[in-house]
Protein backbone atom coordinates (compact mmCIF):
# COMPACT_ATOMS: atom_id res chain seq x y z
CA UNK A 1 0.00 0.00 0.00
CA UNK A 2 1.29 3.44 -0.88
CA UNK A 3 2.07 5.83 1.94
CA UNK A 4 2.11 9.60 1.59
CA UNK A 5 5.79 10.18 2.42
CA UNK A 6 6.68 12.80 -0.20
CA UNK A 7 5.97 16.07 1.54
CA UNK A 8 6.27 19.54 0.00
CA UNK A 9 9.34 20.07 2.22
CA UNK A 10 11.31 17.24 0.58
CA UNK A 11 9.78 17.11 -2.91
CA UNK A 12 12.23 19.41 -4.72
CA UNK A 13 15.27 17.90 -3.04
CA UNK A 14 14.08 14.35 -3.76
CA UNK A 15 13.43 15.07 -7.44
CA UNK A 16 16.73 16.93 -7.77
CA UNK A 17 18.58 14.02 -6.21
CA UNK A 18 16.89 11.55 -8.57
CA UNK A 19 17.89 13.70 -11.57
CA UNK A 20 21.48 13.76 -10.26
CA UNK A 21 21.49 9.97 -9.91
CA UNK A 22 20.15 9.58 -13.45
CA UNK A 23 23.07 11.69 -14.71
CA UNK A 24 25.49 9.49 -12.73
CA UNK A 25 24.13 6.56 -14.77
CA UNK A 26 24.60 8.54 -18.02
CA UNK A 27 20.87 9.07 -18.30
CA UNK A 28 18.81 12.19 -17.83
CA UNK A 29 15.52 13.32 -16.35
CA UNK A 30 13.69 15.52 -18.84
CA UNK A 31 10.74 16.17 -16.52
CA UNK A 32 9.69 15.12 -13.05
CA UNK A 33 6.73 15.54 -10.80
CA UNK A 34 5.76 14.21 -7.40
CA UNK A 35 2.61 13.40 -5.57
CA UNK A 36 2.58 12.51 -1.88
CA UNK A 37 2.77 8.79 -2.69
CA UNK A 38 4.58 8.51 -6.04
CA UNK A 39 6.71 10.25 -8.64
CA UNK A 40 6.63 10.46 -12.41
CA UNK A 41 9.88 10.82 -14.31
CA UNK A 42 10.36 11.36 -18.03
CA UNK A 43 13.85 9.98 -18.40
CA UNK A 44 16.34 8.79 -20.95
CA UNK A 45 18.22 5.63 -20.07
CA UNK A 46 21.42 4.71 -21.89
CA UNK A 47 21.44 1.37 -23.72
CA UNK A 48 24.26 0.18 -21.46
CA UNK A 49 21.98 0.29 -18.38
CA UNK A 50 18.97 -1.99 -18.02
CA UNK A 51 15.68 -0.38 -17.10
CA UNK A 52 15.47 -2.48 -13.94
CA UNK A 53 18.95 -1.44 -12.79
CA UNK A 54 18.22 2.22 -13.56
CA UNK A 55 15.04 2.16 -11.48
CA UNK A 56 16.68 0.11 -8.73
CA UNK A 57 19.53 2.62 -8.48
CA UNK A 58 17.22 5.65 -8.43
CA UNK A 59 14.88 4.15 -5.86
CA UNK A 60 17.62 2.80 -3.61
CA UNK A 61 19.84 5.86 -3.62
CA UNK A 62 16.94 8.29 -3.21
CA UNK A 63 15.56 6.29 -0.29
CA UNK A 64 18.96 6.40 1.41
CA UNK A 65 19.23 10.15 0.64
CA UNK A 66 15.92 10.99 2.29
CA UNK A 67 16.59 8.73 5.27
CA UNK A 68 20.22 9.68 5.91
CA UNK A 69 20.56 13.24 4.62
CA UNK A 70 17.10 14.56 5.36
CA UNK A 71 16.60 12.48 8.51
CA UNK A 72 13.20 11.11 7.54
CA UNK A 73 12.09 7.49 7.39
CA UNK A 74 11.50 6.75 3.73
CA UNK A 75 11.21 3.76 1.46
CA UNK A 76 9.62 3.13 -1.92
CA UNK A 77 6.99 0.47 -2.45
CA UNK A 78 8.03 -2.60 -4.42
CA UNK A 79 7.57 -2.42 -8.17
CA UNK A 80 7.36 0.34 -10.73
CA UNK A 81 5.75 1.21 -14.04
CA UNK A 82 7.70 2.04 -17.19
CA UNK A 83 6.57 3.10 -20.63
CA UNK A 84 8.66 3.49 -23.75
CA UNK A 85 7.59 6.44 -25.88
CA UNK A 86 8.37 7.73 -29.34
CA UNK A 87 10.38 10.93 -29.57
CA UNK A 88 7.36 12.67 -31.10
CA UNK A 89 5.42 11.97 -27.88
CA UNK A 90 7.97 13.67 -25.60
CA UNK A 91 6.23 17.10 -25.50
CA UNK A 92 2.87 15.61 -24.48
CA UNK A 93 4.37 13.27 -21.89
CA UNK A 94 6.50 16.10 -20.52
CA UNK A 95 3.36 18.23 -20.12
CA UNK A 96 1.60 15.33 -18.39
CA UNK A 97 4.46 14.81 -15.93
CA UNK A 98 4.88 18.50 -15.15
CA UNK A 99 1.14 18.99 -14.62
CA UNK A 100 0.29 15.84 -12.70
CA UNK A 101 -0.65 17.75 -9.54
CA UNK A 102 -3.35 19.65 -11.43
CA UNK A 103 -4.52 16.44 -13.11
CA UNK A 104 -4.83 14.64 -9.78
CA UNK A 105 -6.64 17.62 -8.26
CA UNK A 106 -9.16 17.73 -11.12
CA UNK A 107 -9.53 13.94 -11.22
CA UNK A 108 -8.59 13.91 -14.91
CA UNK A 109 -5.60 11.55 -14.71
CA UNK A 110 -5.62 10.45 -18.33
CA UNK A 111 -5.42 13.24 -20.90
Amino acid sequence: MRQELITPEIEDRLLGFMAHEARELNGSVMASGAMPDHVHLLATIPPSVSISNFVKQLKGSSSRFVTRDLGLPFEWQAGYGVFTIDESDVPGVKDYVLNQKARHKSGQLIP
